[in-house]
């Protein structure tokens, strides 16, 4: 209805005009059309309801140029609110879904999020989680430090879900030395595979894994040493892909070391990495 005039006559009190019953009539028709509002047959607003008129409507709020829609707050099924920068459910242990359509993804600055992959947009940019203060980041149940441990250290937790870096205890021995090597031998002459001082060590336990490179044969041995100080005896065992030994061992001492040789069976390139355990004189 469009908004009724009330004719208030050429001069005050001349008896020209609307009559105040036809004057009050239209005041009231205009409050009403006020309380209810029709917009172009399409759109009602009454009390704080927008509504509407045509069956599966849109309601479409536009500014002009480069104006917003300013909403100081904003509730949307009953159930999202967002005030400020905050989104937030208003039902009880409710869920806050973000999902796309078809192929798409959920894009936030420079991360997407599709299915349970989280990753970057940039070529070779990190993926950063960061907490606030004195927060910390939370994966599973697990809290990890806020800060980086110092060289050679690992992740250790507490077992009620908090993790810190800690140095790992190697141990500490005092009759034996536990080390490592390697060696490549070729040939058919007998040549040094390791050697330890005869004065320190009494006995000595390898294991030792070996591979042909030029056949592809590979075997394992357990290689025990021991000397008297004068002469070195020594015995092995072990397991090759042939079932033929592709090393004789033996042992002597010069020099004051005790030496463990080998000669190769075939002659060609072998390459030896071995454990050792000496023990203290």
């Amino acid at each position: 209805m469009a908004r009724q005039s009330i004719d208030i006559g050429s001069n005050a009190n001349d008896g020209t005009g609307d009559t105040l019953r036809a004057a009050m009539s239209k005041t009231e028709g205009n409050f009403v059309e006020l309380y209810g509002v029709t917009l172009d047959n399409e759109i009602t607003i009454s009390d704080n309801n927008i509504v509407a008129n045509r069956s599966n409507d849109n309601i479409n709020i536009i500014p002009a140029g480069t104006g917003v829609v300013t909403v100081p707050e904003l509730t949307i099924d009953n159930n999202i609110n967002i005030t400020d920068n905050v989104i937030r459910t208003t039902q009880s242990n409710s869920d806050l879904e973000l999902d796309v359509a078809g192929s798409g993804s959920v894009k936030i600055d420079s991360i997407k999020i599709k299915d349970n992959t989280i990753s970057t947009f940039e070529s070779n940019a990190d993926l950063e989680l960061s907490a606030n203060g004195s927060g910390t980041v939370m994966l599973n149940g697990l809290k990890f430090p806020t800060s980086d441990g110092t060289v050679g250290q690992v992740l250790r937790t507490d077992g009620v879900g908090n993790l810190s870096f800690a140095t790992v205890a190697t141990g500490s021995f005092t009759h034996i030395s536990n080390t490592d090597g390697t060696a490549s031998l070729t040939g058919s002459a007998i040549a040094n595979l390791d050697s330890f001082s005869a004065s320190t060590y009494r006995s000595a336990k390898y294991s030792v894994s070996m591979f042909d490179t030029t056949n592809a044969r590979s075997g394992l041995t357990d290689i025990f040493v021991t000397h008297d100080g004068s002469n070195a005896y020594i015995t092995s065992t072990g397991i090759t892909s042939t079932g033929t030994d592709m090393a004789t061992f033996t042992a002597d001492i010069n020099s004051g070391d005790v030496r463990i040789r080998a000669v190769l069976a075939s002659g060609d390139g072998t390459v030896f990495k071995f454990s050792k355990v000496l023990f203290l004189a």
